[in-house]
């Protein structure tokens, strides 16, 4: 009994012991407010001795890069890149044959959010990759999942796109009723105007049309002088003659009118 019991506490301390080699890195979150609308999601990551985490933008050839990556964001929104810092080593590596930038002991990265609506969710982890002088283990995940209310977005002057683009199309049916009468009105007048417009054309007459009118009678004119200057004869003929046309209007009053309705 005692040789199993020893034999189970030697297995529990190989799988301790090789489960803290596998897992050579540790990292902590954290949501840095500092009262404003812009935050800052920390991971602060603590490196086993012989053990390094790589920074991040070491590109497609060489090992995995940190990056943070987004599962669902609400009421935030990210700004800028992942940033590192903290003391970076940046070392030539004979198995990439390349340059790296890494961290030993810790590291810290920092991602900067934007609160845009008084409540938010954040659900988004940290991708690094972690390598010793022997070996390198798989792309890591460090979660961070937050949520809650925004100390700097006030619930009144938050609006969202659709309700700010329903707003500018929104406006007083009062005024909207106003603007559709005025122009009414505009209109009205302009297809008064024009009619105005039309009538005054259709009565107006040019020079042919009166020589057309006067033609009938232009003989009888000129049989009392009409082509001859009233002015050079004296007041009794002038008398004469009007009292002639005052005979002859008495005599066919009809003639008269009906002379432009017959041209």
């Amino acid at each position: 009994m005692k040789k199993f019991i020893a034999v189970l506490q030697l297995l529990l301390v190989v799988m301790l012991a090789h489960a803290q080699m596998m897992n050579p890195v540790k990292f902590s979150t954290s949501l840095k407010t500092n009262g404003t609308a812009v935050a800052e999601i920390v991971f602060n990551g603590k490196i086993q001795p012989g053990w390094h985490v790589y920074s991040t933008g070491l590109g497609a050839d060489g090992p995995i890069s940190a990056t943070f990556n987004v599962n669902k964001l609400d009421g935030v929104e990210l700004v800028g890149k992942l940033q590192a810092r903290g003391h970076e080593i940046s070392k030539f590596d004979p198995l990439f044959e390349m340059k790296l930038r890494f961290f030993e002991g810790s590291a810290t990265f920092v991602q900067k959010v934007k609160f845009t609506k008084p409540n938010y969710r954040i659900d988004a982890y940290l991708e690094y990759g972690a390598c010793s002088d022997q070996n390198c283990l798989p792309p890591s995940e460090a979660s961070f999942k937050h949520s809650g209310k925004s100390p700097a977005v006030d619930g009144k002057d938050a609006v969202s796109p659709e309700d700010a683009k329903a707003g500018e199309n929104t406006e007083d049916p009062a005024a909207i009723a106003k603007a559709k009468a005025d122009s009414l009105a505009q209109l009205a007048v302009a297809e008064k105007v024009d009619s105005t417009a039309n009538i005054d054309s259709s009565f107006s007459v040019d020079g042919d049309d009166a020589k057309a009118w006067w033609k009938p009678v232009v003989k009888e004119l000129q049989a009392f002088g009409g082509n001859n200057d009233i002015a050079n004869h004296s007041l009794f003929y002038i008398f004469i003659i009007g009292f002639v046309g005052g005979l002859l209007a008495l005599v066919m009053p009809c003639i008269w009118p009906i002379i432009p309705m017959t041209v």
